[in-house]
């Protein structure tokens, strides 16, 4: 342990600092009480409209490599072209909890080479649908984006993703299981941004997803993931107004856009979603649930007989039987060595390799609401799962990738200003990555030494993390990106993930401090021989062998006596 003795001046300075950092913070959160309150509003409804760019402006150029995952599937998709914007909008008389951020609708399609869709059945729940509605869907066609919107050529900025929680949505078209039908909901009153109260009657069409979106090196999850939308078919009720057109400018991360309004084209609902599990359906003569290895007395896939559990009778189980029989195994058997030499196969035949680092270093810069920021030095222990055996070409651009994430992050330090500290991985948002090949000059292996002779690889981590200082744990709700490119895997010495993006800081409760974490570098393999070398180095307080050597004593830096370990510091006022 490192111990500061302060005078009594330097201790009334720190008291002064931390009251000063409490007082900006507090107003900070007052400041941003709709904000911290979000998380736990109710998902607004939205109405949708068909909307064209005027004549005359630019055409609305297609976006690749967008990758869309949610409960459902993982797939790149491109994004089409503009269907339409929604609007926050009150039904019967219920409120509208965010007016602000709108939704802007995309046709997307799959690109090439991407997984075939598989059909599935859900129980979805509104107000409704109180006992829910079953429905058969396939694969996402519309992408629901947060955007900004005015009236008019005004263009606004593209929303903040800090100050709302509303998520992307992939949406699905619907149908009701065969032998089933949807009624008409009748008479829904609604009023929006456009339009007076309206009567419509509604028809299910679409259930829309929360979906985690990865676009240009960036990973944006979702907020709350069991918050839905089952869209319906909007239809004005016999005697309503027809839609008056309106000009709108919209904006978000796809760009901006200046768009006219047709008419209404559907209503979205918040709602709930149950996985229907579908029933064994063993004897059916097909090879068609996770649990079956064969169907039918005269399937091929069994050297024997099938048996009544559509199990084979000599074969099991295949996960240990020393061959790579299955499509849900990648190495066999068990605890053996994976191909190419790296990695272990797993006890369910699943090829990982896990990088421990025990000693990685750290550096953040914390900018705090008075103004004032420190650089903390911190180190500790770093674990992360390399998925070896499901390396693919992902995004279909000729580079594989495979996936990875940081199952634990220890860090310790100390902050000048406000004592101890401590970082984490946070345990309820996962930290993934990627590690993707620069070049692909051997398919099926990550051209990256030593599982290759030679190349460099991009490699990044979303980090979501838990920070406990001064008696409270603040956490991130927008990812740190940390990125590098790398020669080896794991990295080879001195390669430094590093991310200069600010972020914003939470409290327990969700409500901005006011602190924000500016720079960051982690170095999960520092260099061997850094107490010593005559410079304070991140992990370090001091350096011994530096002339004359030198102690950080909170934020001076003074002669002092460093211990041999860089890491205490003796003699401090």
């Amino acid at each position: 342990m490192v111990r500061f003795l302060c005078s009594s001046k330097k201790e009334k300075e720190m008291k002064l600092a931390m009251k000063l950092l409490v007082a900006v913070a507090l107003i900070v959160c007052a400041s941003a009480e709709a904000r911290a309150q979000a998380g736990t509003l109710p998902l607004d409804h939205f109405m949708c409209y068909k909307a064209k760019p005027p004549k005359g402006t630019p055409k609305f150029v297609p976006i690749s490599e967008v990758m869309l995952w949610d409960q459902f599937e993982r797939v790149t998709f491109e994004v089409k072209k503009p269907l339409g914007i929604c609007n926050p909008a009150q039904k019967f008389e219920e409120p509208v909890y965010d007016a602000k951020t709108h939704l802007k609708a995309y046709a997307i399609k799959a690109m090439r080479d991407s997984a075939k869709p598989t059909e599935r059945e859900s129980l979805v729940k509104d107000q409704f649908h109180r006992n829910g509605l079953r429905m058969l869907t396939k694969r996402a066609q519309i992408l629901l984006v947060p955007t900004s919107k005015d009236l008019g050529n005004v263009v606004p900025p593209p929303p903040d993703p800090a100050t709302h929680v509303v998520d992307h949505f992939m949406c699905y078209k619907a149908k009701p299981p065969k032998g089933m039908k949807w009624d008409k909901v009748t008479g829904v009153k609604v009023e929006d941004q456009f339009l007076q109260p309206k009567l419509y009657n509604l028809l299910p069409r679409w259930l829309c997803n929360p979906a985690d979106k990865y676009w240009q090196g960036k990973v944006e999850p979702r907020h709350i993931p069991q918050r839905h939308l089952l869209c319906y078919i909007a239809r004005p009720a016999k005697g309503q107004p027809k839609h008056e057109p309106r000009r709108v400018s919209v904006n978000n991360q796809f760009g901006s856009e200046v768009l006219d309004t047709v008419k209404e084209d559907i209503f979205c609902i918040p709602a709930e979603k149950e996985i229907i599990v579908p029933q064994p359906t063993c004897g059916d003569n097909a090879v068609n649930q996770a649990s079956e290895q064969c169907d039918g007395a005269d399937d091929n896939a069994c050297p024997g007989q099938c048996k009544p559990d559509c199990t084979c009778p000599t074969t099991e189980p295949f996960c240990g039987d020393g061959t790579v029989n299955q499509p849900s195994e990648e190495c066999d058997p068990p605890g053996s060595v994976c191909a190419g030499g790296f990695g272990i196969c797993s006890t369910d035949c699943k090829c990982n390799e896990t990088d421990i680092f025990s000693a990685t270093t750290a550096q953040v810069e914390v900018r705090f609401p008075n103004g004032a920021s420190e650089i903390i030095n911190m180190s500790g222990p770093t674990t992360v799962e390399v998925r070896l055996g499901g390396i693919s070409d992902m995004d279909g651009d000729g580079r594989e990738e495979v996936e990875t994430e940081m199952l634990q992050l220890e860090l310790t330090g100390t902050s000048p200003m406000l004592g101890p500290v401590n970082v984490r991985l946070n345990p309820t948002m996962p930290s993934r990555g990627m590690i993707k090949e620069q070049t692909n000059n051997t398919p099926g292996v990550l051209d990256l030494p030593p599982l290759a002779p030679s190349g460099l690889a991009d490699s990044f981590f979303d980090v979501f993390f838990d920070i406990e200082v001064a008696g409270q744990t603040l956490h991130n709700q927008q990812p740190k990106h940390m990125r590098t490119v790398i020669t080896h895997k794991p990295p080879a010495e001195g390669e430094t993930y590093e991310d200069p993006t600010p972020i914003e800081l939470y409290d327990e409760n969700g409500r901005p401090t006011g602190i924000t974490l500016v720079g960051a570098h982690h170095t999960p393999n520092p260099p061997h021989d850094l107490c010593g070398n005559g410079r304070v180095d991140p992990g370090e307080l001091c350096d011994w062998s530096a002339n004359p050597p030198t102690c950080a004593c909170s934020t001076l830096v003074v002669v002092g006596s460093c211990g041999n370990d860089c890491r205490t510091c003796y003699g401090c006022p």
